[in-house]
C-alpha cells in the first residue's frame, strides 16, 4: 500500500472519491473520516485524505491568485456548479430567459459523450468554435472567449496580426514550432502515467533531468524545470502546468505546459489517446528562441522534432520491456 498518490498522483481519483463519500452520506452509510483508497493497474492501494488542502485552483477572479483546495471542497464546488447549469438551461424557455451558464466546446471527452450531438452542430456553425483548433485548452478558450474571439475564422485574424512586419523582429527572436507523433505497443493509461512522471522523463530525453518544483507538478499552477546538457553548457527550462486532463473510462488526456524562460518562451504539451493495448502520442512545442534569426528556424525545427523522436524511440522500447 502507498499513501497519497506514492504511485499515482491523479487529481481525478480524489475528486472520484469525494463522489462516494457524498453518496455513502446520501444513504447513512460514511466512514467517520475522509479517507478513501484507490486500487490502481499497479495492483496497490493508494489512499487520499480528502480533507487536505493540497489541490490548487484558479480564483473566479482571474487576476487573483491560484487557492489550495481539498478534494472535497473541489467536489462540493464543482457538483454545485453542475446542478446550477442543469437548473439554469430547463428555465431556459425562450430569447428573454436566463442566459445558459456554460457554452459547447470541443475536449477529449466528446467521443464518448451521449450530448455530442446536441453540441456539435453549435461547435462546428460558420467557421466552427475556437476550441476545433489544435491544442486549445480550456484556458486558452476561454481567455479567446474573453477577449471576443469565438470562431476559428477570428482566431486567424487575430493571429495573423502577430506576423505584420511592424510586430515581427526576425533577428531578434525566432519562433520555433513542431509536432512529433508516435504508436506504443502500451496501454494509453501507462503511457499517460509515463508521460506526467516528470523527472522519469530524463530516462529517455537525451541529456536531461527534470526537478519538480512545486507540489507534484500534475496539478493547474505546479511547477517544474528541465535541465538539458552537459557541464557549463546547460539549458534551463522552466515550466508551469496550464492544462492537464485525463478521463479514465475513455483512455484519452491532454496536457499543456507554459514555458517561462529564461530562454524559451511560450507553450508545450502533449495528447494521448489508445485503448488498453496500444496508444497514441502527439508532442507539440511552440516557443520563441531570443536572438536566433528566424531564417534558422527551420533548422532548429527539424533539429527539435529529431530529438523527441529519438526521445520516443526510447520510451516506446522502455514501455514494451516493461510489459
Amino acid at each position: 500500500m502507498s499513501w497519497d498518490g506514492g504511485l499515482r498522483r491523479q487529481g481525478d481519483d480524489a475528486i472520484q472519491l469525494a463522489h462516494y463519500r457524498r453518496m455513502l452520506e446520501a444513504c447513512g452509510r460514511e466512514a467517520p473520516v475522509n479517507l478513501g483508497g484507490i486500487i490502481g493497474t499497479e495492483a496497490h492501494v493508494t489512499w487520499h485524505d480528502l480533507d487536505e488542502q493540497k489541490y490548487r485552483t484558479p480564483p473566479a477572479d482571474p487576476s487573483a491568485k491560484t487557492k489550495r483546495r481539498s478534494a472535497m471542497e473541489r467536489y462540493d464546488f464543482e457538483f454545485g456548479f453542475r446542478i446550477d447549469i442543469a437548473d439554469t438551461a430547463t428555465r431556459a424557455t425562450g430569447p428573454d430567459d436566463p442566459l445558459l451558464l456554460v457554452e459547447p466546446m470541443r475536449s477529449t471527452e466528446c467521443a464518448g459523450c451521449k450530448w455530442d450531438g446536441y453540441c456539435s452542430p453549435i461547435i462546428e456553425a460558420d467557421s466552427g468554435d475556437v476550441s476545433l483548433l489544435p491544442r486549445v485548452s480550456y484556458q486558452q478558450w476561454r481567455r479567446l472567449r474573453n477577449n471576443d474571439i469565438r470562431t476559428r475564422q477570428a482566431q486567424s485574424f487575430s493571429v495573423g496580426s502577430l506576423f505584420e512586419p511592424s510586430q515581427w523582429q526576425p533577428f531578434r527572436m525566432a519562433l520555433i514550432e513542431f509536432t512529433v507523433v508516435r504508436d506504443f505497443a502500451a496501454s494509453s493509461q501507462v503511457l499517460w502515467d509515463a508521460m506526467i512522471d516528470w523527472p522519469g522523463h530524463g530516462d529517455w530525453i537525451p541529456a536531461t533531468r527534470v526537478v519538480v518544483d512545486s507540489g507534484t507538478g500534475t496539478e493547474v499552477g505546479e511547477t517544474f524545470t528541465g535541465y538539458t546538457g552537459y557541464g557549463p553548457i546547460l539549458l534551463v527550462d522552466r515550466m508551469r502546468v496550464n492544462a492537464i486532463e485525463w478521463n479514465e473510462t475513455t483512455g484519452h488526456g491532454s496536457c499543456e505546459v507554459e514555458k517561462l524562460g529564461p530562454v524559451l518562451k511560450g507553450q508545450a504539451g502533449f495528447v494521448v489517446t489508445g485503448d488498453s493495448e496500444r496508444s497514441h502520442l502527439e508532442w507539440f512545442e511552440r516557443v520563441t528562441v531570443p536572438y536566433l534569426p528566424q531564417l534558422l528556424a527551420p533548422v532548429v525545427n527539424k533539429m527539435g522534432a529529431a530529438g523527441f523522436s529519438f526521445g520516443m524511440r526510447s520510451l516506446a522500447k522502455s514501455l514494451e520491456r516493461a510489459r
